[in-house]
C-alpha cells in the first residue's frame, strides 16, 4: 500500500489502471463497431484478406484499414479520458467503477489543460512499448509518465 504523505490517500498503480482501461474499452469498442458499417471498404478488404487468395495490394489495403480502426479507437479513448478527467467525476467510467479518480498532485480536480496534457502524454507514453504506462508499476509514487508531466496522480476515492 502506498499512502501519500500529503493527504493520506492511497495511490493506484498499474494493475488498477489497466483494469479501468479495459472497462472503458467496452463502450468505445461498441461505438467503433457500430460506426464501422459506414466504412464499407473495411469489410470488402477484410473479406478479400480472409479469402486467402489475395494480392499484395489487397493485403496492404486491409492492413491499412485495420490500422485506421485501431488508431481511431485509441484517439477516441484519449479524447474520452481527457474529457472525463476534468469533470466532477474526476475520471472515466472505468475508474469510477473501480473506485479510483484522477486529481492534481496536491489534491483537487484537474483543469481541462491538465487533462489535455495527460492525454497528449498518454500517446507519447504508448510509443516506446507502453513504457510510460508501465512506469506506474515501478515508480515509488505509482505515477505514469502522463501523471508526471501533467502534475496529476490516480488515487482511491
Amino acid at each position: 500500500m502506498n499512502m501519500d504523505i500529503r493527504d493520506g490517500r492511497e495511490s493506484v498503480g498499474f494493475w488498477h489502471r489497466l483494469a479501468a482501461y479495459l472497462l472503458d474499452l467496452i463502450p468505445i469498442f461498441i461505438i467503433v463497431v457500430t460506426v464501422s458499417p459506414y466504412f464499407q471498404d473495411f469489410y470488402v478488404s477484410m473479406m478479400a484478406y480472409l479469402d486467402g487468395q489475395n494480392s499484395e495490394a489487397e493485403r496492404v489495403m486491409f492492413l491499412s484499414e485495420r490500422n485506421m480502426r485501431r488508431d481511431m479507437l485509441f484517439v477516441i479513448w484519449v479524447l474520452y479520458s481527457a474529457g472525463m478527467e476534468c469533470t466532477p467525476l474526476q475520471g472515466t467510467h472505468g475508474k469510477w467503477l473501480l473506485g479510483i479518480k484522477v486529481e492534481h498532485q496536491y489534491g483537487g480536480r484537474i483543469s481541462p489543460l491538465q487533462a489535455l496534457k495527460r492525454a497528449v502524454m498518454k500517446i507519447v507514453g504508448a510509443i516506446p512499448l507502453y513504457l510510460g504506462y508501465l512506469w506506474a508499476g515501478y515508480s515509488k509514487e505509482k505515477t505514469a509518465w502522463h501523471d508526471l508531466y501533467a502534475n496529476t496522480r490516480v488515487v482511491k476515492r
